[in-house]
């Protein structure tokens, strides 16, 4: 990621539109985890 700077931003975008740092804790649960498909990518 740190060579593809782009990638990570839309890494961070992706995780992000599925954290709500009001309602979960410190990381998004494992189900939330698991919907995430950018992380899926091989």
């Amino acid at each position: 990621l740190a060579t593809h700077p782009n990638e990570q931003l839309k890494l961070q975008e992706h995780i992000d539109s599925y954290f709500n740092p009001d309602t979960d804790d410190d990381a998004p649960s494992y189900e939330t985890i698991l919907k995430m498909e950018y992380l899926d990518t091989p």
